[in-house]
């Protein structure tokens, strides 16, 4: 009478383990059938028929149940016959990301919680220096939900670097330029409109400042930083201007201070002036 139960009750929690996830440890069946088997055992033979048709009366009648409202769900046979008719049920892509929710594994392999990615970024920005706000670290974070390029730029500040300019060098240049040499900054979570961003804040700076070829442009950087206190040097400087001269924009700016050193052929020539 135990291995009947043990059996019967094996079938019946697998099966809705199948159907609801819920799973009964085997430990819990061996008990209760061992229950179910002495309380039998004292029971007259009638008694133990009636209620094992009882039993298996009902466990029928709930199956049959079951399928009926799975025949009248009008999905049901075309997400049931899937892996027949070749329809797919994984989720599909939108906006170039699935929600981590639907488990598609990251690109970038970032922290699936918003407060580890920000902690990217803090940690990034306080090594080098990018002035972002509390509310600007947010709105990137955010922004590598809906952007796979704002991943790609939080995956980077994970990146070790030799230099702060083996960083700036590299992908989307333009942005970490901003993100490096501005003090204040407009953060967008849509990547595209960071892009317009970054370009109308470099077209209105350059088109002020980038307008007299004969000042060096040591002269013309000091100027910009003076007047719009942000932090260009050389190198991010000329970034930003060939970014901008990528998208068709042109502006005159001059060439490095040439100094002329004295050697000692300066020594010679005039000492034969002399002699002459």
């Amino acid at each position: 009478m135990f291995f009947f139960f043990f059996i019967v009750l094996t079938i019946y929690f697998n099966k809705r383990k199948a159907q609801n996830n819920y799973n009964m440890p085997v430990s819990a069946i061996v008990f209760i059938s061992l229950l179910l088997a002495i309380i039998f055992s004292l029971l007259s033979p009638y008694s133990m028929i009636f209620l094992i048709w009882i039993f298996c009366s009902r466990f029928a009648r709930k199956n049959n149940g079951q399928q009926g409202q799975n025949s009248e769900n009008p999905y049901y046979n075309s997400f049931s016959q899937s892996k027949y008719s070749g329809y797919s049920t994984a989720p599909r892509r939108r906006f170039g990301r699935v929600s981590q929710d639907l488990n598609v594994s990251n690109p970038y392999d970032l922290p699936k919680r918003e407060g580890g990615r920000k902690k990217i970024i803090s940690k990034f920005n306080k090594k080098y220096s990018l002035n972002l706000t509390p509310q600007d670290i947010q709105t990137i974070s955010s922004g590598t939900y809906m952007s796979l390029e704002w991943a790609s730029e939080v995956y980077s500040m994970t990146v070790k670097y030799n230099s702060l300019y083996e960083w700036l060098g590299q992908g989307n240049s333009w942005l970490r330029v901003y993100l490096y040499v501005f003090n204040v900054q407009t953060i967008s979570p849509v990547f595209n409109k960071q892009e317009e961003i970054v370009f109308q804040s470099f077209d209105t700076i350059f088109s002020e400042m980038c307008t007299d070829e004969t000042l060096p442009t040591e002269v013309i950087i000091q100027n910009i930083n003076n007047k719009f206190l942000t932090n260009f040097d050389e190198p991010t400087f000329m970034l930003a201007i060939n970014y901008m001269e990528s998208k068709g924009k042109r502006y005159r700016y001059g060439s490095p201070i040439l100094t002329r050193v004295h050697s000692n052929i300066d020594d010679l020539t005039d000492k034969y002036r002399t002699m002459q």
